[in-house]
């Protein structure tokens, strides 16, 4: 709840009680540089932290603990951060021709690992460990393309 405002609920830094995050800001950077028929092109995108779900039943992440004979022991409730992510992302491309065109790029560039959550959302997709709606686990991407103008 927030004080002051009885019964008001926020996600904005936290997991809230929809599950969603409304994070406090975004940014994506992107900086080109054209020399002749060469254009480079760097982006970075950025999100802060968040406050992870509470482990709790109630909304689905649950850390438990293992014994030493491996058998599964209790719960163990954690309040924790959720670490920022931010990638960088490279693309050239080469303009032979007004009509002809070649790209190549790399999304992720130092192959960044997306930051461990608990949060588990069952029936939507969610992998354990990281929440695909807000981080890429596919690490880094070359792609190439090629355009024709006519």
């Amino acid at each position: 709840e927030v004080a002051g405002l009885p019964g008001y609920q926020t996600s904005r830094g936290a997991i809230g009680p929809d599950t969603q995050v409304s994070f406090r800001w975004l940014a994506n950077l992107s900086f080109s540089l054209q020399t002749g028929a060469f254009t480079n092109t760097v982006n970075v995108s950025l999100k802060p932290g968040y406050h992870d779900a509470v482990s709790t039943t109630s909304s689905g992440a649950e850390v438990r603990l293992v014994n030493a004979d491996g058998s599964i022991g209790g719960r163990v409730a954690i309040d924790r951060r959720v670490s920022s992510f931010s990638i960088l992302d490279w693309q050239g491309k080469y303009q032979f021709t007004k009509e002809i065109a070649f790209t190549l790029g790399i999304k992720n560039l130092f192959d960044t690992k997306p930051p461990f959550t608990i949060q588990n959302l069952d029936g939507t997709g969610n992998m354990r460990g990281y929440d695909a709606r807000y981080a890429d686990a596919l690490g880094r991407q070359i792609y190439a393309s090629a355009g024709y103008k006519f």
